[in-house]
């Protein structure tokens, strides 16, 4: 048996399948389209049809799947970078009447954007990963705290105790919103899936 031979068999129907565009799986029947992106699924064709039964395909998926979280997660950092110090510098130092307000537009912000990803677009642990990535704004906006801090004098002792005293609390304000908005992107996603 060739190559040619192997590649054009239909898969077993014991297998677990998944779409070979947007990586959704569904189970050990296939269906015409795939529930995800819509596209036609061939079961004759690999590209079209991947079986992920085996160690290899399991292997492939898998590290897909850490590929999409890792750029996800980068660009949460890299996206956190400015927007920390733009919060601090642009809204909280200039702001500091209305500190509740100045934290619901970062938790509204933070929450936003994990939900959207998760909800529209086709690569889960991409959005995953970002949502996570974005933890990292308590640690840029902390940053940007203790340069203002320290341009105004205050010693380097003083920034770290008041940085280790706001973590518990700062931690909360940034993975609290994240997860919402991941919890709401996640049923909104299951929810269109159904409608369709």
């Amino acid at each position: 048996m060739t190559s040619l031979d192997v590649a054009v068999q239909p898969p077993r129907q014991s297998s677990r399948f998944s779409c070979g565009q947007c990586r959704q799986e569904f189970g050990n029947r296939i269906p015409s389209n795939c529930p995800e992106c819509g596209v036609a699924l061939d079961p004759a064709n690999p590209r079209s049809v991947r079986d992920i039964e085996g160690r290899v395909e399991g292997w492939l998926l898998l590290r897909e799947h850490a590929l999409e979280f890792v750029n996800g997660f980068l660009i949460g950092l890299a996206v956190c970078a400015p927007l920390g110090f733009l919060w601090w510098f642009g809204l909280i130092a200039y702001n500091m009447s209305r500190p509740n307000l100045n934290l619901l537009i970062m938790q509204v912000c933070l929450g936003c954007v994990p939900a959207v990803l998760l909800a529209r677009t086709k690569h889960v642990w991409n959005s995953i990963g970002y949502a996570i990535g974005t933890w990292s704004f308590f640690a840029w906006a902390s940053l940007a705290l203790a340069v203002d801090q320290m341009w105004h004098g205050v010693s380097l002792t003083r920034v770290l105790d008041n940085a280790v005293f706001n973590l518990p609390t700062g931690v909360l304000y940034v993975v609290i919103p994240t997860s919402v908005g991941l919890a709401i992107g996640g049923l909104v996603r299951v929810a269109g899936r159904r409608a369709r």
